[in-house]
């Protein structure tokens, strides 16, 4: 997830330019690492933090090359027994190390999540190359002033309650899948080239259309203004009676899409009871039933020990029961890579993987939790020699779940 150049690795996230790098978080241009976090041009690790530029360590600590090697051989890492144990220690060394309030670099006067490169972006998830942004969601390149905007960006300018928009467009209100350089929308949907349009879909290099109607300029202003006067005077409820004046995006009912069948789950995790309420549709989903002829548990421990009777084999998920399959492709990856099968399907590791490393889109009031004592710092810390550091910030980690959060120049203290 969130990764790209990569060769040769598994379970990645927030990870970029790696060969061999495996169940690793935001760690980049490092080679043959394994549970490594938060790390920068590593070789040969396992189970390190915040480290940068080192070889041949585990835990954060380093060993000779031939001790490294014999101490990963005793891990039996290509076992599933193995990777198990592995894991637990690694994940349980991360928690003793601090996590900067949000991830990000090079940015002034943000907050939120994942943000790059920008300037004064509140509460944002995905964002980079962006300046005056609030409320929004995986834009990015050249985007300015925009409000409650979801999805790509690139000279967006203008842009509120859109999703799906970008490519030089400009003004754009209530609208989604409206590019490119499209300009002055209203209300529209799948319009490409357009400017000055409300209520319009589909259209191609159109002006001065209303519900895909053309009007000469004067005309088009006019009725746009009675419209909008109408939607105020006459507002749509909803079936739950939730009101939509002029100035609020399509309500959530008319989408074609259940919102289980979105990203939204994984943002803003909910029961189909909270859906309901809300007002959401909420859609089962058709699972196509398939014969187990294998419960996971009875898997062979090692990768050695695989042989090609498994693609005869409709697995059981150890977690959520569904079936799934090895194919051929995927044996020859493991046995390169020396791992071992999984036990759970495909759907189960995404979202193990979304709980561990995705923060849902809620931010908290913090103060910084540098003080000397919960961590012991390696460096002395100008913005507080002594004493709790007094920077405060939102954040989208939760208070109380045992991470050390510090501020961004405290962090940098400790990591840059």
């Amino acid at each position: 997830m969130q990764a790209d150049h990569l060769e040769l690795c598994y379970e990645l996230f927030s990870s970029s330019s790696c060969y061999k790098a495996f169940w690793s978080a935001e760690t980049d241009n490092s080679q043959n690492v394994w549970f490594c976090r938060n790390c920068d041009n590593l070789s040969d690790c396992f189970g390190c933090v915040n480290l940068k530029s080192k070889q041949y360590h585990i835990f954060n600590q380093p060993y000779a090359k031939d001790d490294y090697k014999k101490k990963l051989e005793e891990m039996r890492l290509n076992t599933y027994s193995g990777f198990i144990k592995a894991r637990d220690e690694a994940y349980k060394f991360w928690t003793q190390f601090p996590v900067k309030y949000m991830r990000g670099i090079m940015n002034a006067n943000v907050d939120g999540e994942f943000i790059f490169n920008s300037k004064n972006v509140h509460q944002s998830y995905h964002v980079g190359g962006a300046e005056n942004v609030k409320y929004s969601f995986n834009i990015f390149d050249k985007v300015a002033d925009c409000y409650d905007y979801c999805s790509w960006g690139e000279g967006a300018q203008m842009i509120y309650e859109c999703m799906i928009a970008g490519d030089g467009v400009k003004n754009l209100k209530f609208c989604y899948e409206c590019w490119p350089s499209s300009q002055n929308m209203e209300y529209s949907a799948h319009c490409r080239s357009c400017s000055d349009c409300f209520g319009c879909f589909g259209l191609k290099k159109k002006k001065y259309c209303i519900f895909n109607k053309q009007y000469s300029k004067d005309e088009y202003f006019s009725l746009r203004d009675k419209i909008a006067n109408h939607m105020n005077e006459m507002p749509y409820a909803d079936k739950r009676g939730n009101i939509y004046r002029y100035g609020e995006f399509f309500p959530s009912e008319l989408s074609p899409f259940a919102i289980n069948e979105t990203l939204v789950g994984q943002y803003f995790p909910m029961a189909k009871e909270s859906a309901h309420s809300m007002g959401f549709v909420w859609r089962e989903p058709r699972l196509r039933e398939f014969q187990v002829t294998m419960k996971a548990g009875d898997l062979p421990d090692s990768i050695k020990d695989i042989t090609d009777d498994i693609f005869k084999e409709t697995i059981s998920c150890t977690k959520c029961s569904r079936a799934y399959r090895i194919i051929p492709i995927e044996i020859d990856f493991y046995k390169q890579a020396g791992l071992p099968l999984p036990r759970e399907c495909h759907e189960c590791r995404i979202q193990a993987k979304v709980e561990k490393f995705v923060p849902p889109m809620k931010w908290y009031p913090m103060q910084c939790m540098c003080d000397y004592a919960v961590y012991k710092n390696f460096n002395l810390h100008s913005n507080h020699p002594d004493g709790q550091c007094l920077n405060e910030f939102f954040t989208t980690h939760i208070p109380g779940n045992e991470e050390i959060i510090y501020c961004d120049t405290c962090y940098n203290s400790e990591v840059a």
